[in-house]
């Protein structure tokens, strides 16, 4: 099965008892590599302990109101995954050994539009803040802005669904 995406095979071929796995898009992202983690744009939400949040700076592609980067640390490895941009972090989710997130919620802002040498431009939403909450019911949450119009993403595992990864 493919990142991203229901497989309609599977939804037809298998009993509603077997989970069906999905991810979740968070936009605008690049592979590269450097520093102490490598930066993804997937990243499996198993065995997670720590998730690092990044803000951006003022005069940056991203704004201190606005989420850059999610710095993913896992029990048992010394990897880390980086999946955006790291620039100033702002936040820490911690997950216990035991615990897997179970739902997740993605703030954005409204897409703006922005002044270039080719005239107006309309850049995608902004990620503003997240919250999750763990398979044994703790619950994390960090919002760096409070302006109008946030809109909200809901992903959550349910009996025919399982939250596997960030895409």
């Amino acid at each position: 099965m493919s990142i991203g995406n229901l497989d309609s095979q599977r939804l037809l071929h298998n009993p509603l008892s077997q989970k069906i796995e999905r991810t979740f898009p968070f936009s605008g992202l690049r592979v590269s590599g450097g520093g102490r983690g490598l930066c993804m744009t997937t990243v499996y939400l198993s065995d997670v302990k720590n998730i690092r949040i990044s803000s951006g700076l003022n005069g940056h592609t991203r704004e201190p109101g606005h989420i850059s980067g999610l710095w993913f640390d896992f029990w048992g490895s010394d990897q880390s995954l980086i999946v955006g941009q790291w620039i100033n972090q702002v936040g820490l989710f911690e997950v216990a050994a035991e615990e897997q997130i179970a739902n997740l919620v993605i703030c954005r802002s409204p897409p703006v539009y922005v002044s270039s040498v080719t005239g107006p431009k309309l850049l995608d939403s902004r990620v503003t803040g997240l919250r999750l909450v763990t398979s044994g019911g703790a619950k994390k949450e960090l919002q760096l802005s409070t302006a109008d119009n946030i809109s909200e993403e809901h992903y959550s595992t349910n009996p025919a669904e399982a939250l596997v990864g960030l895409h």
